[in-house]
């Protein structure tokens, strides 16, 4: 913002970033409010002063951003709306200002990253569009403006996020073609700039994951490993930049996705294995970011699932329990954070299944009981959530295979998994996987109530 018109809300805002730089969201949001008020009322004293006006539309979009951070989506939304009011009256009041063009695609993005958060995706959908069209029609003007061409790619990326969300995968992949094509005239500007060779690798493995998507392993594949080498080359360039480290990490896992669905076994475990070496390094970095505990956890679990798949037992186990120890972990710091709840039944399954391969059904019943117990606990903070429901009656399946090869209450477990798949295909008839389910466990209802044959 024009720190000349309002010095005193500029030294506000940038403390406000501080705060929030630091953790302090809430100081950082009440720093932000206070400097919208200067704001409002600077504005309200002349309606024309479109610099005053823009000023207030700034204000709007940091208030906006701090309170979608502390989780109030829709006190987020209203103030990303009344930011973009602004920025489209502004910019309609000069149409040749490029910059104020501008504010308006960006807000929009803001707009678009809380409709997806509260799950509009329609919504969403349609201010993504509208930003990428102004972010099209500025380039279209400046042809040789590298920052309108970065917004057209990262406006392809959020679309073609979307559209793969919405199923949507041809046109999510036009999308994602687009970007790296973009991003690669970019880099051949200027060679020595790292942010640029970043976007085409994460552009890439957007790509791949698409093409993956659609059964096209080989040009999944290539994105994913061209998309490895460029990252390996960055990270080589700088040994402590732990973001490009990370997206070594995240090329490997995707490439090891594919090699693992081709086949190649051999193949997919060494990309894990040389990904999790990576983050344990990154973790060990920094023990109070959860982020990268994770991710040592969800290649832990890729790990194990391979090591089961090759029948080794053990070594399956001591993955799987490996993880689950970290998801303990990061729950006892944070207990309200339903993600690390989640994590840790998929910690369990595995576990329980595992135990089960090996013959030893008592502790696969213990297992499956904590992840029952989980599951519970996670549908009882939000009964509407239809994921962690599901979650729940795939815990009473687990505890059906279990009971049945024990001899123990098996009928009782389908009959509860049943019920809650029942309530569930009510509310959405055409969910295949749910129907699926629920008529998994009515077939064993009906087997396990027949009389035994004389």
């Amino acid at each position: 913002m024009p720190v000349d018109r309002c010095p005193r809300a500029a030294r506000g805002h940038k403390t406000g970033k501080v705060l929030a730089e630091q953790g302090d969201l809430a100081g950082a949001l009440a720093m932000h409010r206070e400097e919208l008020g200067i704001d409002r009322a600077l504005a309200a004293k002349d309606p024309n002063d479109k610099a005053r006006q823009r000023d207030l539309s700034v204000s709007l979009a940091f208030v906006g951003d701090l309170t979608a951070r502390q989780g109030d989506l829709d006190g987020a939304l209203a103030a990303f709306r009344e930011s973009l009011a602004i920025a489209r009256a502004v910019a309609a009041k000069d149409p040749d200002n490029t910059e104020w063009q501008r504010d308006v695609s960006v807000t929009l993005g803001y707009v678009g990253n809380v409709l997806v958060a509260q799950g509009d995706s329609a919504g969403a959908l349609a201010a993504r569009r509208e930003g990428l069209a102004i972010a099209r029609t500025l380039a279209a003007k400046d042809p040789g403006n590298t920052q309108w061409q970065r917004d057209i790619a990262a406006s392809l990326n959020n679309v073609g996020g979307l559209l793969t969300d919405q199923g949507d995968l041809p046109g999510a992949l036009a999308a994602h073609r687009e970007e790296p094509a973009i991003d690669r005239a970019l880099a051949a500007k200027d060679a020595n700039n790292t942010d640029w060779q970043a976007d085409i690798a994460l552009a890439l493995i957007a790509t791949g994951d698409v093409l993956g998507a659609q059964g096209e392993l080989p040009g999944a594949r290539a994105a994913f490993a061209e998309s490895l080498g460029i990252t390996r080359a960055l990270a080589g360039k700088d040994s402590g930049n732990a973001t490009w480290q990370r997206n070594v990490t995240i090329s490997l896992n995707r490439l090891g996705g594919i090699e693992q669905s081709q086949g190649d076994r051999d193949g997919a475990l060494a990309a894990f294995r040389e990904a999790l070496d990576i983050e344990r390094k990154l973790a060990a970095g920094d023990l109070t970011d959860a982020e990268l505990q994770r991710d040592v956890s969800l290649s832990l679990d890729r790990i194990g699932d391979m090591l089961l798949d090759g029948n080794d037992h053990a070594g399956a186990l001591a993955a799987f329990n490996e993880g689950l120890g970290i998801r303990h972990a990061l729950t006892a710091k944070d207990p309200a954070n339903k993600q690390w709840q989640n994590d840790m039944t998929l910690s369990l399954t595995r576990i329980g299944n595992v135990q089960l391969a090996q013959g030893d059904t008592d502790e696969a019943l213990k297992s499956y009981q904590a992840m029952r117990e989980n599951c519970e606990s996670l549908t009882k903070t939000d009964p509407n959530n239809g994921e962690w429901q599901y979650n729940l009656a795939l815990s009473y399946g687990e505890l059906f295979v279990a009971f049945y090869r024990s001899g123990d209450r098996a009928l009782d477990a389908a009959r509860a998994g049943a019920a809650l798949m029942q309530r569930l295909t009510a509310l959405a008839p055409d969910n295949a996987s749910w129907k699926n389910q629920r008529d998994w466990f009515e077939k064993r209802i009906t087997a396990l109530s027949q009389p035994p044959a004389q």
